[in-house]
C-alpha cells in the first residue's frame, strides 16, 4: 500500500508539472500576441501622424496664398539648404505652419564626423516631448522638417522630380522648385530611453534630410531614434513648386 501510495504522489506531481508547463506556454504566446497586436496599433498610429502633416502642408499652399504658408516661405532668399523644423501643435493655436513665428533653422554641422547642428532662431520649433501632442490622446509627438534641397536634380532618387519646361498654345512652366518634407512621429510613452536625451540629442540635435551628398553620413533623427529605441515613424515627401504662365487671346 505504501509503494501504491507513492506511485500516486509520482503520478500526481507529473501532472501538476504538465499543466505548470502548458500554462506558461499560453501565458508566452498569449503575451506574444499582445506585443505584436500593440506594436501593430503603434505602427498604424503613427504612419496616420505623420501621414496628416502633408495634407494639412498642402491645404495650407492651396488656400493661403501669403508667405506665411511652409512652401512659400522656405523659398525665400536664403533660406535654400537649411530645414526649417516645426513641431504640428494642432491642438493649440500656434499648428506648425504658422512658420513666421513658431520655427527653428538647422543646418548640418561642417566639422568632420559631426552629427550636430546649427541653430537659427532659437529652439522654439521643436517640440516639447511631454507635452506637444499631435491629439487630445497625449500619446504621439509630430516635427516637421522642411527644405529646399541643395542635391542636383539627377540625384534625387527615388523622387526622380526632373524640372519641366514645357510649351503648349497657352502656358508655359517658367520656373520650378523642389521642396522636402520630412514628418517625424514618435511614442514616448513606449521607450525606456531617457526622454531628455531623446529630446536634446535627436529631435533638437540632428538633420532629418541626408540625401544631399555632403549630408550622406551623417546620423539623422531617424537614425538617432533607432539607435535609442525609441518606436518611430518618418515618412518624407518632394514637391514641385512651379510658375505657370498663361497666355491669353484677346480678339479685338
Amino acid at each position: 500500500m505504501r509503494n501504491q501510495r507513492g506511485s500516486t504522489l509520482i503520478a500526481v506531481l507529473i501532472v501538476l508539472l504538465i499543466i505548470t508547463v502548458l500554462g506558461v506556454i499560453a501565458i508566452r504566446q498569449g503575451l506574444t500576441s499582445l506585443t505584436l497586436s500593440t506594436n501593430a496599433q503603434v505602427q498604424a498610429l503613427l504612419t496616420q501622424s505623420s501621414d496628416v502633416v502633408f495634407d494639412k502642408i498642402q491645404d495650407d499652399y492651396q488656400t493661403n496664398s501669403s508667405v506665411s504658408n511652409v512652401m512659400s516661405f522656405v523659398t525665400l532668399e536664403g533660406n535654400q539648404g537649411k530645414e526649417w523644423i516645426a513641431c504640428y501643435r494642432p491642438t493649440t493655436s500656434n499648428i506648425f505652419y504658422n512658420i513666421l513665428t513658431n520655427t527653428t533653422a538647422v543646418v548640418p554641422s561642417v566639422a568632420a564626423n559631426d552629427n550636430t547642428v546649427g541653430l537659427e532662431g532659437g529652439t522654439q520649433g521643436f517640440c516639447d516631448i511631454t507635452k506637444d501632442f499631435s491629439s487630445n490622446r497625449n500619446a504621439v509627438i509630430t516635427q516637421v522638417a522642411i527644405l529646399i534641397p541643395n542635391d542636383p536634380v539627377e540625384d534625387a532618387r527615388p523622387f526622380e522630380y526632373a524640372p519641366r519646361k514645357t510649351d503648349v498654345s497657352n502656358s508655359k512652366i517658367e520656373n520650378t522648385k523642389r521642396v522636402r518634407v520630412y514628418s517625424t512621429s514618435i511614442v514616448p510613452s513606449m521607450t525606456t530611453a531617457n526622454l531628455t536625451t531623446v529630446q536634446d540629442t535627436c529631435l533638437r540635435n540632428r538633420i532629418s534630410d541626408d540625401m544631399d551628398r555632403a549630408n550622406k553620413d551623417k546620423e539623422t533623427v531617424t537614425d538617432c531614434l533607432a539607435r535609442l529605441g525609441v518606436p518611430a515613424n518618418t515618412q518624407v515627401q518632394e514637391y514641385q513648386l512651379t510658375t505657370v504662365i498663361s497666355q491669353t487671346a484677346i480678339s479685338n
